[in-house]
C-alpha cells in the first residue's frame, strides 16, 4: 500500500500509473468540509464522515 500526504501527491503519482488502488490520502471533503483520511480503491473512495463518494479521474 502506498501512503500519500495529500490528494495532489496521489494525483501526481496517478499520472504515472493511471490508476489508484489501495492508496491512502488525507483530504478535506468538499461536502462536509472535514479533514478525513480516505482509502482510494479502484479510483474511488468515500468520506468516512458524511459518506460522499469521490471518483478520481485521470486525464492527460
Amino acid at each position: 500500500m502506498t501512503d500519500f500526504n495529500s490528494v495532489e501527491e496521489a494525483l501526481n503519482w496517478m499520472k504515472e500509473i493511471k490508476v489508484l488502488d489501495d492508496v491512502e490520502a488525507e483530504m478535506t471533503c468538499p461536502k462536509c468540509k472535514r479533514e478525513v483520511k480516505i482509502l482510494i480503491k479502484n479510483n474511488k473512495s468515500t468520506c468516512s464522515e458524511c459518506g460522499e463518494e469521490f471518483i478520481f479521474n485521470y486525464s492527460e
